[in-house]
């Protein structure tokens, strides 16, 4: 048995300024060296995290010819097709150690040997960090007393007709074979809540009959906060202005109706909320995704029956209030959405910036951050599918970190961080910070 050891020693930094551990991450792989044909064989990975929380994924390809079957997936939607696992996490567990423990089972009819490595992915503020399984052979002892004739190599092995070449969580395989489905979402306009300082927020999801992972962003593009009221089983977090419903396994009902409640940052004052939403279904590497629609409708039942006729009218009329009306000096009204979106690339070299937000529809800079008390140049560009905006072109993180500070003590931004860039495009800090030979301090 070949046990592999690999760990990210340089992400320490990053696990730092990203609020964690400084533990680094670090995995073993173990696996033996030979697995008989036609028997299962117990393969582990063990993930030690530290305090790393969030999405993860871990993967691998095998050949033709191998099945793989889940045994201990530690909370990740598991998925194997195609010669393709997949492991997704939307959030990690909290223990610091993860254990995933799965079998392989080579056809009775194979022989020879294949390459097996792997990749696991996660993130820190919002920046990919990946560790790697470097590739070892690993041979596969025939079945004894197999005519050799028979036998095929696994590098040749096509498999037969209708065979089962996918395994996954118990509801995965199933979920493989929703080709066509319905994906809708729509948010009731605001309303005022009991107390009349907040307002109650509901979004219609329309999902059909899939049930694996799922996930509803909110925007909020005014001062408040948000505090889950009807959660369905999501995971609910709210962090730099976004609400975030996450699950991993979605109910069974193909309409939802999720909640949420608004209660202003600063007391007195209740602005009308805006807010920009959308829903996505992952499936593997993708997801399928719409925006979500603002509209003006009564949601006084929650009975499937009712709410799938209130979908289909929905689906009928296209009006939408999603993007509320902003007033140029001239007095000429236009709308949020159709104000032009200049991307501000970085500096050539090393550069730090504080970000300042992270938006799925592009936000107005001149009114929307000076409403957070922030008086500097707000500069936009964009990056894992999002509008990010951030403040500064710095080449010293000494001096980006003294603006961030200064932003979190004198502004409504929520939790302002570092983000690094090399030649215009984004880069992990700790990489930033090895590059330009500079250091990191509290």
């Amino acid at each position: 048995m070949f046990i592999l050891r690999i760990s990210a020693m340089t992400l320490a930094i990053g696990l730092m300024l990203a609020g964690v551990s400084a533990q680094p991450v670090s995995l073993e792989f173990r696996m033996p060296d030979e697995i008989p044909a036609g028997r299962e064989t117990e393969v582990e990975l063990i993930v030690n995290k530290g305090n790393l929380e969030g999405f993860a994924r871990f993967q691998q390809t095998f050949p033709a010819g191998i099945m793989v079957i889940p045994v201990e997936s530690a909370y990740a939607d598991f998925a194997y097709d195609a010669g393709k696992l997949n492991l997704i996490w939307l959030k990690l567990p909290s223990d610091p150690v993860v254990r995933v423990v799965y079998r392989l089972k080579p056809d009775p009819k194979v022989k020879g040997s294949f390459n097996v490595g792997g990749k696991f992915s996660y993130l820190i503020e919002n920046n990919r960090n990946d560790l790697k399984i470097e590739n070892r052979i690993v041979r596969i002892l025939p079945v004894p007393g197999a005519d050799p004739s028979a036998l095929v190599d696994i590098a040749d092995y096509t498999p037969a007709a209708g065979q089962k070449t996918a395994t996954g969580s118990p509801e995965t395989t199933a979920a493989a074979a929703q080709d066509s489905y319905e994906i809708n979402a729509y948010r009731q306009e605001p309303v005022p809540d009991a107390s009349g300082k907040g307002y109650v927020v509901r979004v219609l999801l329309e999902k059909g009959s899939w049930n694996r992972s799922g996930i509803l962003e909110e925007d909020i593009l005014n001062q408040f906060e948000a505090r889950p009221v009807e959660t369905l089983g999501a995971r609910f977090t709210f962090e730099s202005g976004r609400a975030r419903f996450v699950w991993l396994r979605m109910p069974a009902d193909p309409y939802l109706v999720v909640s949420y409640e608004l209660v202003p940052r600063v007391a007195g004052q209740n602005p009308k909320p805006s807010i920009q939403g959308k829903f996505s279904l992952v499936e593997g590497n993708d997801a399928r995704q719409v925006m979500v629609s603002q509209r003006s409708f009564e949601l006084n039942s929650t009975s499937q029956r009712d709410l799938a006729a209130l979908a289909a009218e929905l689906r009928l009329d296209t009006g939408s209030t999603e993007s509320l009306p902003v007033m140029r000096k001239t007095g000429e009204t236009v709308r949020e959405t159709d104000r032009p979106v200049q991307e501000t690339p970085a500096p050539e070299g090393i550069v730090f910036r504080v970000q300042v937000g992270a938006y799925s529809r592009p936000v107005n800079v001149n009114t929307f951050f000076k409403s957070m008390n922030l008086q500097d140049a707000v500069q936009m560009d964009r990056h894992a599918g999002l509008y990010k905006y951030t403040v500064g072109n710095f080449s010293s993180y000494r001096e980006a970190r003294a603006a961030r500070d200064r932003i979190a003590r004198s502004s409504l931004v929520d939790k302002p961080f570092i983000c690094a860039f090399r030649n215009g495009r984004r880069i992990p800090v700790d990489e930033a910070l090895r590059l330009s030979n500079q250091e990191w301090f509290k």
